[in-house]
């Protein structure tokens, strides 16, 4: 009986655990995506819409338009958005994007 009963709750975890996001993998792929130079402050993940939320650094607009197209490359990575506020200035910019994870 013992036995039985650990089973079905291996078997729960099992299938929570196999519902559940990588967020290590998740991690990994945004820091691949980051050029030199960047830096985040801010990271936040809302599991209820698989929503990422990002806040950084960086030195200019050529390198935060890299990180742009990294993103958008990544095939987990959807709905990537940087709102136009983060494009006005051309050095020294502190910046948000938002974007969707599979």
């Amino acid at each position: 009986n013992k036995i039985t009963m650990a089973n079905a709750a291996f078997s729960r975890l099992e299938s929570f655990y196999q519902g559940q996001k990588d967020f290590i993998i998740i991690f990994e792929k945004i820091f691949n995506a980051l050029p030199s130079g960047i830096y985040l402050t801010n990271l936040n993940f809302n599991p209820a819409t698989s929503q990422m939320a990002l806040a950084g650094f960086s030195p200019s607009r050529e390198i935060l338009l890299k990180l742009k197209e990294n993103l958008e490359k990544e095939g987990s990575f959807f709905e990537v958005y940087f709102p136009p506020t983060n494009w006005l200035e051309s050095n020294n910019i502190n910046f948000s994007l938002t974007f969707k994870t599979r």
